[in-house]
């Protein structure tokens, strides 16, 4: 076997699959931040974190499957040919083994804008079929990509205000309507 004594090289410093401690972690130094913030907005991001991971910790008790994952997969880390084929992938920063729904959560995520959402289903049809637990799982890892965005303006007490105003409804419908909510 070629790779019987491999070991993991340094991850990134810096990925974007929000797993529960990287969330764990985002919501600790947006709370050492606290005096910046309306207590009205902690309030909601404490009980928006409280419900991603309860909903999330039930689905996550199997080991997903992983690959090698790109960490920042979407339209614009793509170049295409005329044809709207791709031609290259760029951006390899967060290059990493890691659960491959991460990378479907994350691309979902970047597409579901209005003018993107063209593109959920043919880039799901594309990049192969999920295992049933994969499915179960997605709109929670989805859910957590966006919360992780909303932690990213910790620093920004009016920005963050307007991510979780727009945010909050679209984590909360994935989480109870699930990924078609994205379509």
């Amino acid at each position: 076997m070629m790779f019987k004594n491999y070991k993991q090289g340094p991850l990134p410093s810096y990925s974007i699959h929000p797993t529960n401690e990287r969330l764990d972690c985002e919501l600790t130094k947006l709370l050492e931040k606290k005096k910046l913030h309306r207590s009205k907005t902690i309030s909601r991001i404490e009980k928006l974190n409280l419900e991603i991971v309860n909903h999330s910790k039930n689905a996550e008790k199997n080991p997903l499957p992983t690959t090698i994952i790109h960490d920042d997969w979407h339209p614009k880390n793509l170049l295409y040919n005329k044809d709207g084929t791709v031609a290259y992938v760029l951006d390899y920063d967060g290059f990493q083994r890691a659960e491959r729904i991460y990378d479907v959560a994350y691309s979902l995520y970047q597409l579901q804008s209005k003018k993107n959402k063209a593109f959920i289903q043919p880039f799901l049809d594309t990049y192969g079929k999920l295992l049933p637990e994969e499915e179960e799982l997605l709109p929670f890892i989805v859910a957590k990509v966006a919360f992780w965005f909303v932690l990213q303006y910790r620093d920004y007490p009016k920005h963050l205000d307007s991510q979780l105003e727009k945010h909050e409804p679209f984590i909360n419908n994935l989480m109870y309507s699930g990924i078609t909510s994205l379509f």
